[in-house]
């Protein structure tokens, strides 16, 4: 399945713009976000699309679409901060339910019980993925052993354990959450070994340019893997075998489009929240702020014993970032795709010989030409004290 709203062209380019424009990138990210977001400057683009989704999930009409696209980005434009730009969004999607329910906004508890009904009730916990499993997602469901590491990642972490107690990538535990941005943080950050990294304090700076990871450029990305073992203690050859493991399993899985699985809240019986009769009949709080209650995360992360079932399973296929970044006409990528060759990336003790001779002849460059300098004003001022 596709999000439906992303058909669109008017959403698309709003969501673009949510990317390319600077005033966006200052927007800071809500508590939601904030523990896991390692490249701050997407807050927006995150936020505009999990409302987006949930537009889809609540209302799902075109109807009311380009009214909803419009309230957006008057938000976007006027909130720096991503907590109220939510509680913006919730409001918008509190006067659409009123114009499609033909109810006053004022009615709140008959617009609070629809949007329950229809995001908790009839809701989903999610889970981000990239779409090389897709098919055994729809083939078998998400099991507890499917995301198992790499023995190429395992050999890199023996690596770096010789010389640290730390390792470049962990094995995380598959878990579910009910909060769409983490699931497309995670979607779009997929697979996990990608997040590992940019949690790695070694590679996560100001001074390198995180969104390598989200346009999947491998060139770069391995520049900043070399760049971070540089700052280490540790040979060549096993820069090298780090350096070629993780190339090998990344083709492997590049051309991908990031993914969300979506599984029924009924299937683990958290269909219902404890407190939905209190906020039925709170009439003190404005309305932003009681579906705040309802839409907001409370399962961050959601472990689950049992496989679940591909009949509980829908799954979303969204365009990658770069789709986003640069097609507005039905995701065609403006620039034509550079083409990237496995060879050329991989690493031998001739190449990274090279590199050492590079600088140091660069250096000596460098050194001879200070010489050269103090000679020519050496003969300068014999030259004058002759004349």
């Amino acid at each position: 399945m596709v999000v439906e709203s992303l058909k669109y062209n008017y959403v698309r380019e709003f969501l673009q713009d949510l990317l390319l424009q600077d005033r966006y990138k200052k927007i800071t990210p809500p508590e939601s976000l904030n523990e896991i977001l390692r490249i701050p400057e997407k807050t927006a683009f995150i936020l505009g699309l999990d409302a987006i989704i949930k537009y889809d999930q609540i209302i799902g009409e075109e109807k009311y679409l380009n009214s909803f696209i419009e309230q957006l980005k008057r938000i976007f434009k006027k909130i720096n901060n991503g907590e109220d730009i939510k509680l913006g969004i919730y409001s918008s999607i509190g006067r659409i339910v009123s114009r499609k329910l033909s109810v006053d906004i004022d009615n709140q508890k008959e617009i609070l019980r629809y949007i329950y009904d229809k995001y908790i009730v009839e809701g989903y916990f999610y889970f981000g993925y990239t779409s090389n499993y897709t098919n055994e997602i729809n083939c078998i469901g998400i099991r507890k052993d499917s995301f198992k590491f790499d023995e190429r990642l395992i050999e890199i972490n023996r690596i770096i354990s010789k010389i640290s107690n730390k390792t470049l990538f962990f094995n995380d535990e598959v878990s579910l959450t009910d909060d769409v941005s983490t699931s497309l943080y995670y979607a779009f950050l997929s697979p996990n070994y990608i997040s590992n990294l940019l949690d790695n304090s070694l590679i996560n700076n100001k001074k390198n340019n995180m969104e390598c990871f989200l346009k999947r450029d491998i060139a770069e990305i391995k520049n900043l893997l070399l760049k971070a073992l540089n700052n280490i203690t540790i040979n060549n050859m096993d820069k090298i075998k780090i350096i070629n493991n993780f190339i090998d399993v990344y083709m492997e899985n590049n051309n991908v489009k990031p993914c969300i699985a979506r599984v029924k809240r009924s299937v683990f019986g958290k269909n219902n929240l404890k407190d939905i009769e209190n906020i039925l009949i709170n009439k003190e709080d404005n309305l932003e702020y009681l579906i705040a209650l309802i839409l907001e995360s409370r399962y961050s992360s959601l472990s689950f014993k049992e496989d679940i079932m591909p009949e509980n399973i829908t799954t979303l296929e969204l365009p990658t970032y770069n789709e986003f970044l640069m097609g507005k006409s039905n995701f065609v990528i403006i620039n034509p795709e550079i083409k990237v060759n496995k060879e050329d990336l991989e690493m031998n003790d001739m190449v990274m010989s090279s590199n050492i001779k590079v600088n140091s002849y660069g250096s000596v460059s460098f050194a001879i030409i200070g010489v050269l300098f103090i000679i020519i004003g050496v003969l300068l001022s014999i030259l004058i004290k002759i004349s």
